[in-house]
């Protein structure tokens, strides 16, 4: 398989070229990110403690390397209260939940988890799966882009706390690469076939549910948006990652020992080890783009220099080796699909007969 010379995107993914060089497209429009500064987010936390609330920010957490490191950041560094805020949605493994608890514990940080009393992220991510008209539109994240976000929120309004600190970062950022990845094989054609499909009715139903469950004050639960927008002028939100470099060597060294932090036995990696369902969005990936969802993350990380090709390329190949491994059963056991629904998605051989 022909892999790009500087980072590890192979010829399969649809719509990628190479230079003379043989350096994939995606990296000769690689551009550096640039920072706001930690002077900018010190005013920002200095305007945090002056509301003096019983907590200067809450920090949204989900037992992965990033959040867990910004809980390290805001508690032992900015000197700030802190709340850490986690949604539980359904499909963490249980190491996930121990190194948060832990974590916490160590920083003498309250912990508050919050989850669906109904299952209702369970539900939306069956009934989305099942309603896909093409392979690999599966919508299984939806339910928690919606929830961990109203899920702040709604704990930043009831502790009236002015600040939230996210752990997202533009050096993991890869959702433009990926659409302009699956651009060229999507077929539009048949996207309104899932109005024919109850699936697609009872999924709306659920996420309709999942919205009166954690209601936002100021959205309707009638907006069908992924995630809802802050719109609140007493709490201010920022991505941490805009103001400090972002550095995956030192994240990882600082959660381990600072925090006892613990990665599964089993994988190589530290990242994206927080839900199941990185292994089902890994299987269509690879039938489809020949490459796993974490290789465009590996893509930006190795143009920055936080990474190494050869480290990047064995994960990469480690996974490709059991991307199968264990998806029975997330399907049926984790996500509730009967057999023949999951043994359709691991047979999957053409793209063109799924609907």
């Amino acid at each position: 398989m022909k892999r790009c010379q500087r980072c590890i995107l192979p010829s399969t993914v649809p719509g990628i070229s190479f230079n003379e060089a043989g350096v994939c497209n995606y990296c000769q429009t690689y551009v550096p990110q640039s920072y706001l500064g930690e002077s900018e987010l010190c005013r920002i936390i200095d305007k945090a403690k002056s509301k003096k609330s019983t907590y200067d920010c809450i920090v949204p957490i989900s037992g992965g390397r990033d959040s867990t490191y910004v809980l390290y950041l805001a508690k032992r560094r900015l000197n700030m209260n802190v709340l850490a805020v986690n949604y539980d949605n359904e499909f963490a493994p249980p190491y996930v939940m121990a190194n948060m608890k832990k974590a916490c514990d160590i920083l003498n940080i309250d912990f508050v988890s919050v989850r669906s009393k109904r299952a209702y992220a369970r539900k939306i991510a069956r009934h989305n799966i099942l309603a896909a008209t093409e392979f690999g539109q599966f919508r299984e994240c939806a339910a928690c882009t919606y929830g961990y976000r109203s899920v702040v929120y709604r704990k930043a309004k009831e502790f009236e706390v002015p600040l939230i600190l996210w752990g997202e970062s533009k050096e993991e950022a890869t959702l433009q690469m990926e659409l302009k990845a699956f651009e060229p094989i999507r077929r539009r054609e048949l996207k309104y076939l899932k109005l024919l499909k109850k699936d697609f009715y009872a999924a709306e139903f659920y996420k309709l549910l999942q919205r009166l469950e954690f209601f936002v004050s100021w959205e309707t639960v009638f907006n069908r948006r992924f995630e809802p927008v802050l719109r609140d002028d007493n709490i201010e939100e920022v991505r941490i990652f805009d103001y400090v470099p972002w550095e995956r060597k030192k994240i990882k060294e600082t959660i381990m020992e600072e925090l006892q932090w613990e990665k599964p036995d089993e994988r190589g990696r530290t990242w994206k080890v927080d839900c199941v369902l990185i292994a089902l969005t890994n299987f269509y990936y690879i039938k489809l783009l020949g490459c796993t969802k974490l290789c465009f993350g590996y893509n930006r990380m190795i143009n920055s220099g936080q990474m190494e090709r050869a480290e990047a390329l064995k994960q990469e190949e480690d996974m490709l080796a059991s991307y199968s491994k264990g998806l029975k059963e997330i399907l049926e056991g984790h996500v509730g699909l009967s057999e023949k629904h999951a043994n359709r998605i691991l047979l999957y051989e053409d793209r063109t007969c799924w609907a």
